[in-house]
C-alpha cells in the first residue's frame, strides 16, 4: 500500500516516541488513531472522542476525512491494512528474525502447531505458538481469548519474540483473521493449508468466500520466497494447489497430476494403540509409527 506516511511520524514510531491506538477511550496525547471499521460500530463514530483525548494524527477513508476537523490526518483506501503497515514500524516486524509460519484450515490447526512446535523444539531451536489455546514461548506463556490476536497484539507479541531469541513462531490463522486483516504487515516463512468443512457460514456466507479468505494467505502475504504447503485430498486442498505454483502437497491418496512435490502417506495400521503410516517423498521411503491416534 502506498500511502504518504510523515517522516516524523514514521521515526516516532519507530524511536517508540508515539503509540498507535484503535480504542478512542485508550487513546493518550501524541497518539496515533486508527478509525477502524467493524461488524457493529466504526471506528470513525469515534473520531472526535479519541480528538478530545489528544490523538496528534487521525487513519480513516477518505469519506470520513470531514469529521476530523483541523486534526492531522493520514487517508487511506483500506485502515485495516495500513494499521499492519504502522504496526511494522513500530515494533520492527519488518526486519523480524522470528520465522513466521501461518497454519490455517477449518481442523487441525492447533494439533499441527503443536506438532510443529515439538519437532523444532526437539532439534534445539526455540519455538513459540500462537494460537487458540494459548499464545507462549519459552519463558512466557498466556491463555488466548482469540485464534489469532489482532493485529497490534500480533506484532507485539512477535517483536517479545524477537527480543527474546525466537528462532520460529508457529500461528494458527482463522478466515476471520484474514478476512480482518489482523495479519496486515506481517511476512510469512511459510504457510500451511489443512482443509475446508462447512463452518463459519454465519460470517462467511457460503463455501467459495470462506475459501477465498483462506486462499488469501497463500497469496497475498508475502515472503516471495516462502514455504507453501497444503492437503490434496479435499477438492479445496486442490485449489490452492492449483491457484499458488511450488507448493508441497499431502495426502493418503495418489498425487494430483500438477503437484511437483507430494508427501504420500499410506496407513498400514490405525487403531487406539497408534498408527503405523509408510511415508514417501521425492524418492524418499521410511515408516512412520506414532502414539497419535486418528
Amino acid at each position: 500500500m502506498k500511502v504518504f506516511l510523515p517522516q516524523k511520524v514514521e521515526e516516532a514510531l519507530i524511536n517508540k516516541k508515539m503509540f498507535i491506538y484503535t480504542d478512542s477511550r485508550e487513546v493518550q496525547p501524541g497518539g496515533v488513531f486508527v478509525a477502524l471499521p467493524g461488524s457493529k460500530s466504526n471506528g470513525s463514530d469515534f473520531i472526535s472522542d479519541a480528538i478530545k483525548n489528544g490523538a496528534d494524527y487521525i487513519v480513516c477513508e477518505s469519506k470520513d476525512v470531514g469529521k476530523c476537523g483541523k486534526s492531522n490526518v493520514i487517508e487511506v483506501s483500506d485502515v485495516q491494512k495500513f494499521l499492519g503497515v504502522l504496526a511494522s514500524k513500530l515494533y520492527g516486524t519488518k526486519n523480524s528474525q522470528v520465522k513466521l509460519v501461518g497454519v490455517t484450515g477449518t481442523n487441525g490447526k492447533t494439533t499441527v502447531t503443536y506438532l510443529l512446535e515439538y519437532l523444532f523444539q526437539s532439534q534445539g531451536k526455540k519455538a513459540g505458538v500462537i494460537g487458540t489455546i494459548a499464545y507462549r514461548w519459552p519463558g512466557f506463556s498466556k491463555e488466548s481469548s482469540l485464534t489469532t490476536p489482532g493485529c497490534l497484539d500480533l506484532h507485539s507479541m512477535l517483536e517479545q519474540m524477537e527480543k527474546e531469541k525466537i528462532d520460529i513462531a508457529f500461528m494458527e490463522v482463522s478466515s476471520h483473521a484474514i478476512d480482518q486483516q489482523r495479519i496486515a504487515g506481517l511476512e510469512f516463512a511459510g504457510t500451511i493449508f489443512m482443509n475446508l468443512t462447512q463452518d463459519h457460514l454465519d460470517y462467511h456466507q457460503n463455501m467459495d468466500e470462506y475459501f477465498s479468505s483462506k486462499a488469501k494467505l497463500f497469496s497475498e502475504y508475502p515472503l516471495e520466497s516462502k514455504v507453501m504447503i497444503s492437503s490434496a485430498d479435499s477438492v479445496w486442498g486442490k485449489k490452492i494447489i492449483e491457484q499458488n505454483s511450488n507448493v508441497i502437497g499431502f495426502g493418503l491418496k495418489d498425487p494430483p497430476n500438477n503437484v511437483l512435490r507430494y508427501l504420500h502417506g499410506k496407513v498400514i495400521s490405525s487403531s487406539c494403540q497408534g498408527l503405523h503410516l509408510e511415508m514417501s517423498f521425492e524418492g524418499q521411503k521410511w515408516d512412520v509409527h506414532s502414539s497419535l491416534i486418528g
